[in-house]
């Protein structure tokens, strides 16, 4: 399909054709990203197009996504499981003062399975900082927001915020036509992408 740009400059009159990007400049723009996220190509490039698929599709729009979605996407998977992570530790509320004691948290554990009792425990011994045997809110949020960054590992984040980097056509969304092409001319060009054969990547040393 030809990408059709239009020129206004005095006299063009018509449309001017521009062909697509080819495989050696998808070769060269892998050659730019961050090198966790070109061996994620290399590597896995089927679930790099999964991965991209949910994101795009759930957050995105019908001709793909922009960083504002990428960021949305980011802000309400952290913020599902800092609310998952805080009402687990909450229901030890007991007498609803906003702060959980030790003595609450264990009448609570009593009614739970034992996995679920360490767990609990767990959580409790990790977000009473000042060992004081009391958890107030703000000790509970912030270890909720400190698990909550986890869910995402920075690897991740970081192949979501390059996905912009993968318009290829320049139109300021990403489709996952363009992620799909991005990760099949890395699958295809693997030791171009990478380097010479034998020699250590980044990653590696």
């Amino acid at each position: 399909m030809m990408v059709l740009c239009l020129s206004w400059a005095a006299g063009a009159g018509q449309a001017q054709q521009v062909s697509p990007p080819d495989d050696a400049q998808i070769v060269r723009l892998i050659q730019t990203l961050p090198q966790p996220v070109q061996d994620s190509l290399i590597e896995a490039p089927e679930r790099f197009v999964d991965n991209a698929a949910d994101v795009i599709g759930g957050y995105g729009g019908p001709d793909g996504i922009d960083p504002a979605g990428i960021d949305l996407f980011i802000d309400v998977t952290r913020a599902a499981a800092r609310s998952r992570i805080t009402a687990r530790l909450m229901a030890a509320d007991l007498d609803n003062d906003s702060a959980i004691r030790r003595i609450e948290m264990e009448a609570l554990g009593q009614t739970l399975s034992a996995f679920q009792r360490g767990q609990l425990r767990r959580l409790f011994d990790r977000s009473d900082t000042d060992r004081d045997s009391t958890v107030p809110v703000a000790e509970l949020r912030a270890q909720a927001d400190a698990d909550a960054r986890k869910v995402i590992s920075q690897n991740r984040e970081l192949a979501l915020r390059s996905l912009p980097l993968l318009d290829v056509n320049q139109d300021g969304l990403v489709s996952l036509a363009e992620v799909a092409r991005v990760a099949a001319v890395a699958r295809a060009t693997a030791d171009q992408v990478a380097g010479t054969p034998g020699v250590a990547r980044k990653t590696d040393l």
